[in-house]
């Protein structure tokens, strides 16, 4: 049996928006409220669960790879 290994380049974030500059690392709801935020405002946002990209769909994001909707 051989090992596979998926190598995924790490995507840089910026928390700066979602942190308000207190040194903290972001939250899970202010990441995804981020995320929601930039596709709405036409802006393409990274997925949170792939190296898709969400954009605007009906007021929701939706990733053009696996899918996923934040509304």
């Amino acid at each position: 049996m051989t090992t596979a290994v998926l190598n995924i380049p790490r995507r840089r974030v910026s928390r700066d928006g979602c942190s308000g500059g207190r040194g903290r690392r972001a939250t899970l709801e202010e990441s995804l409220g981020a995320t929601l935020v930039s596709a709405r405002a036409g802006e393409p946002a990274d997925c949170p669960l792939c190296p898709g990209t969400m954009r605007a769909a009906d007021g929701s994001a939706v990733c053009d790879s696996c899918g996923s909707t934040l509304s």
